[in-house]
C-alpha cells in the first residue's frame, strides 16, 4: 500500500482528503471502464454533476450544430448547459472532407500546442464492448484470446481507420488518450487487437490511465478522475505562454468520447479557461458493434479539420439514426 498525505484544492475545486492510501495494483489483472453512463442518483455526494444534453436531431448524412451547447456554465435555475443557435455543420455524406468545408487562412504564429485532442479509449477507439461481448476480453496480461476470422477482419478495417484518426489528429496539434481503466489496459488491448496502434503510444501520443492517477485522491468520486487529467494537461501548456504571444491565438480544445465523464472534464476546463479557448466535445454512442465504431471514427476523421479549427465551442452527438443511414 503507497499512502499519500495530501490536501490541496484543484483547479476543479475539489478538496482532496488529508489522508488518503492508495492501493497497490494487481501486476497482472486490469479493470477497464465501460460504465462512464453513472445514473445522476449513483454520483456520490460531492461531485460534480451536469446535466446531459438532448441528442441533436440530425438528418442520417449530416450531424448539424443547429444548436451549439456553449462550454461555459450558465445562470438558469435548473443547472442547464446554456444553448445558442449556431450555423456550422459535419458531413457523412462520402467521408469527403473536402467537398464540405471551405479553406481557412492559417495562422503564421501557430504553435501545435495551440490544438489539444482528448481521446477516451473503450469504445471510442477500441471496440471494447463488443469484444467483451464476444467473450474476447482478455482477463490476464498472458491471455491471448482466439480472435474468429471475421471478427479479425472487422478488427483490421477498425484498425485501419484508427491509425488514419491519429495521425490525422496528430498533424493539427497533441493528442493525449485518457482512460478510466487501469494503467496497461490500453497498450495491452491494442497487442492483442489492433497492434499497428502500439507505436503511437507514449512515444507519439500520451496514454493516462485516470483512474490509477487520481482514484486514491478521489476515491469515492470517479468523475473527478478524467477533470484531473484534463487539467494538468491543458493548463501547463497555457501557462508557458505569455500575455502577448497568446493574444489572438486560437486554442482549441477537443474531447471524443462515449462516456458524459470527458464532456464534464471539457466543460470544467471551458469554465477555467473562459475566452481563451474554444471547447469541443463530440459524444460517441454507447456499446457498439466493430462497425458501427469504424463508421464513428470514419465521421471523426472526415470532419477533423473542422473540429480543429471551427471558431466557437462545439457540442455534439452521434446517433444510432445517424450511423444506420449512413451505412
Amino acid at each position: 500500500m503507497i499512502e499519500a498525505a495530501v490536501r490541496r484544492k484543484s483547479r476543479s475545486g475539489f478538496e482532496a482528503s488529508e489522508t488518503t492510501e492508495r492501493p497497490a495494483l494487481a501486476e497482472t489483472h486490469f479493470r477497464y471502464s465501460l460504465l462512464d453512463q453513472t445514473h445522476p442518483r449513483d454520483i456520490p455526494s460531492g461531485c460534480i454533476h451536469i446535466t446531459t444534453r438532448p441528442t441533436l436531431q440530425c438528418s442520417p448524412h449530416c450531424l448539424n450544430t443547429h444548436q451549439q451547447h456553449i462550454m461555459a456554465p450558465n445562470t438558469n435555475t435548473r443547472g442547464d448547459v446554456c444553448v445558442e443557435e449556431a450555423r456550422s455543420s459535419l458531413s457523412l455524406d462520402n467521408y469527403d472532407v473536402g467537398a464540405m468545408l471551405s479553406p481557412r487562412p492559417t495562422n503564421s504564429k501557430h504553435n501545435p500546442e495551440d490544438v489539444v485532442i482528448f481521446f477516451d479509449w473503450d469504445d471510442t477507439l477500441m471496440a471494447s464492448s463488443a469484444i467483451a461481448k464476444l467473450g474476447l476480453c482478455p482477463k490476464y496480461i498472458n491471455e491471448e484470446p482466439e480472435i474468429p476470422d471475421d471478427v479479425q477482419a472487422e478488427l483490421k478495417e477498425l484498425e485501419e481507420s484508427v491509425v488514419q484518426l491519429l495521425e490525422t489528429a496528430l498533424s493539427y496539434g497533441r493528442v493525449v488518450i485518457v482512460t478510466a481503466a487501469e494503467t496497461g489496459w490500453v497498450e495491452l488491448s491494442a497487442s492483442l487487437f489492433m497492434p499497428r496502434l502500439v507505436p503511437f503510444f507514449n512515444t507519439r501520443i500520451k496514454v493516462i490511465s485516470a483512474r490509477s492517477t487520481y482514484e486514491y485522491l478521489y476515491p469515492d468520486c470517479p468523475r473527478r478522475w478524467k477533470m484531473e487529467a484534463f487539467n494538468n494537461e491543458v493548463f501547463p501548456v497555457w501557462e508557458s505562454y505569455g500575455e502577448e504571444d497568446s493574444a489572438g491565438i486560437p486554442r482549441h480544445v477537443i474531447s471524443l468520447g462515449d462516456g458524459p465523464t470527458e464532456r464534464e472534464a471539457l466543460i470544467n476546463v471551458k469554465m477555467q479557461a473562459m475566452d481563451a479557448c474554444h471547447g469541443k466535445s463530440m459524444k460517441f454512442i454507447a456499446y457498439p458493434k466493430i462497425s458501427e465504431l469504424q463508421l464513428e471514427v470514419e465521421l471523426i476523421l472526415a470532419n477533423m479539420e473542422h473540429l480543429c479549427t471551427h471558431e466557437g465551442d462545439l457540442d455534439l452527438q452521434i446517433t444510432w439514426e445517424m450511423l444506420n443511414g449512413g451505412a
